[in-house]
């Protein structure tokens, strides 16, 4: 396995928030032919015992994220716990460089959200995440900056509460690193 992308690795981070329950999703466009075994995240320390955060992939769908390539995986953090966090793959997803995908994380806080299904319009259900108020976490973001980095990356984002409605697109300067099989 071996480092293929990443966003503002080498950045100072900075102390920004992400509400719990809701799912982020980072415009990515691979640097070649891939296959995704692990995805790498910096939070910083948290303002809970501990949260979960969700990592996936999904493909492009006009210009906003669409399905997910792979099922969700999961990694928790304890809330001393700052610093790079991973989360691998069982079955690597496979990327090419001519193609738009969304690298997706969302967090869950232990003793907060709350985990409800949705009937979405294809008549499928899925699991969402419903945020306890008012409880963050340290986001992956880099301070902007330039005189502590003029490398820093600008990534494209939108969120979600239920993964169909997106809101975006907005820019920010989130800290993440990507792993391929060899």
């Amino acid at each position: 396995m071996h480092l293929v992308d990443s966003f503002n690795q080498q950045a100072v981070p900075a102390r920004s928030e992400h509400t719990p329950g809701s799912e982020t999703a980072l415009k990515y466009q691979p640097s070649g032919t891939h296959q995704i075994s692990r995805i790498e995240i910096w939070t910083g320390k948290l303002d809970a015992k501990k949260v979960d955060i969700y990592f996936g992939v999904r493909e492009d769908a006009l210009g906003k994220p669409g399905s997910r390539l792979a099922p969700e995986q999961q990694v928790s953090i304890e809330s001393s716990e700052e610093g790079w966090h991973a989360v691998s793959f069982a079955k690597p997803i496979a990327v090419t460089q001519e193609c738009i995908y969304w690298i997706t994380y969302a967090g869950v806080i232990e003793g907060g959200p709350a985990v409800s299904t949705i009937q979405k319009p294809d008549g499928t259900l899925e699991a969402i995440r419903i945020p306890a108020p008012g409880r963050t976490y340290r986001a992956p973001e880099a301070l902007p900056e330039p005189q502590i980095n003029p490398d820093l990356q600008q990534t494209t984002y939108f969120w979600s509460y239920d993964g169909v409605d997106w809101r975006g697109p907005y820019t920010g300067h989130h800290m993440i690193r990507i792993y391929a099989e060899s």
